[in-house]
């Protein structure tokens, strides 16, 4: 994304007044810009995952962050702060479907062990990394096994971070659902991982 936390803001007729977006254009740029840091990330690997292409994910993510732009900053900061990342998931998961349904090619949630998340500073030897790397793809072939709502939500939980009560809000479930959701996904994933090692 832009430097510019908003990039059509000045002649966005409706951001033309503060009280429009919820205080002086300089407080929510940096408010933007903060969130954009914070949560840019996670989300255009969430939507990857859902998507399966680096570049869709980015523009729906870029959709996601104009949409704040748009909205009362207020909002979300009169609300528990779990709110704003309920929301940024919600509606980035609804226009990465909604356009993938669009283009009807909607994919699996594959990931692709060749492109890794973040890259850091390893002080592990090149057979260990190589050991992980084979380790991670594996786990991730037998994730991709699992149904499509399991994956979801097992992504969303171990790669993002949110809790019960957000991933139901961002995909529609109740939390006792995605609880069980999880606890069946873990458990098929240890059966599998068991079968594997024994075999």
């Amino acid at each position: 994304m832009e430097e510019s936390a908003c990039p059509d803001r000045e002649s966005d007729p409706l951001l033309d007044s503060d009280q429009a977006v919820g205080g002086s254009r300089s407080a929510n740029a940096d408010w933007i810009a903060a969130v954009l840091a914070e949560n840019e990330g996670r989300l255009i690997r969430y939507a990857e995952k859902i998507s399966g292409d680096l570049d869709f994910a980015r523009e729906v993510v870029q959709e996601t962050f104009l949409r704040l732009c748009r909205q009362n900053r207020q909002r979300f900061t009169k609300q528990d702060s779990s709110y704003l990342t309920k929301w940024l998931f919600t509606v980035c998961r609804n226009l990465a479907i909604d356009e993938l349904r669009r283009d009807k090619k909607m994919s699996s949630l594959a990931s692709d062990p060749n492109d890794p998340i973040s890259v850091a500073e390893d002080s592990r030897s090149p057979h260990q990394l190589v050991e992980q790397a084979e380790t991670e793809k594996h786990v991730s072939d037998l994730i991709d096994d699992l149904p499509m709502n399991q994956q979801e939500v097992l992504r969303l939980k171990f790669q993002n971070g949110l809790s019960y009560k957000q991933i139901a809000e961002v995909t529609g479930h109740t939390v006792s659902n995605v609880g069980f959701m999880l606890h069946s996904a873990i458990k098929k994933l240890r059966e599998r991982i068991q079968v594997c090692t024994d075999s």
